[in-house]
């Protein structure tokens, strides 16, 4: 049985199979049910904070952006963590001759530039966007930034445990399935992998 609320109103659902996506930070809500001891090894999952900022462009003036995008090496000692070119592989995402980017900044070894006001982020942007995409000068039409305060979660020496504690619970409470960046790797790649195998896991289960 589940229990949501929406427009204020308590919706009870029962199913006999439950699948949650969520990040480890909201899962003790999730699944109050289950020993604070032992979803604690798996709510102690460390995420770091990125700001999301997305460009728009009427006109673009910059170097073709013919790709999926790319990451930016650390050792580049650039402050921004890489780009996405999302009108080069996404039909009507800017008007003809037009572009739309989205770039991260922040992560873990510069998490103080999530702590940066809107207006030197947006300095920090035109800097760096003029070098690396080659503009003649930077005035985008649409500038949005984003915060994500739980944006990449941090697998580390105690990932082991935490898998296993995600297939105790599944074992102890059968129908339900657990998912999300807590495991199975952090990108949308992954995301799609597993959500075929979460898929083929609820079938099987009687």
């Amino acid at each position: 049985m589940v229990q949501a609320e929406r427009d204020g109103e308590i919706i009870t659902i029962s199913a006999k199979k439950v699948i949650t996506t969520t990040g480890s930070f909201a899962l003790s809500e999730i699944i109050p049910f289950v020993l604070k001891e032992r979803i604690q090894k798996i709510i102690n999952l460390k995420y770091a904070r990125v700001v999301e900022v997305v460009l728009g462009f009427n006109k673009w003036n910059g170097f073709p952006l013919d790709g999926f995008g790319g990451l930016i090496p650390f050792k580049e000692n650039r402050d921004v963590l890489g780009y996405l070119f999302l009108s080069a592989f996404l039909k009507d995402r800017a008007p003809e001759g037009g572009a739309l980017l989205t770039l991260f900044l922040g992560g873990v070894r510069k998490d103080y530039i999530n702590d940066y006001s809107d207006e030197k982020i947006k300095e920090l942007v035109k800097k760096e966007t003029l070098d690396l995409m080659k503009l003649d000068h930077f005035e985008p039409d649409m500038f949005k930034i984003i915060r994500h305060k739980q944006a990449i979660p941090q697998y580390g020496a105690d990932s082991g445990e935490r898998f296993k504690t995600v297939s105790d619970i599944e074992s102890k409470y059968p129908g339900l399935i657990i998912g999300g960046n807590l495991k199975d790797g952090i990108g949308m790649a992954d995301r799609v992998s597993q959500g075929k195998e979460l898929a083929k896991k609820a079938l099987l289960l009687h």
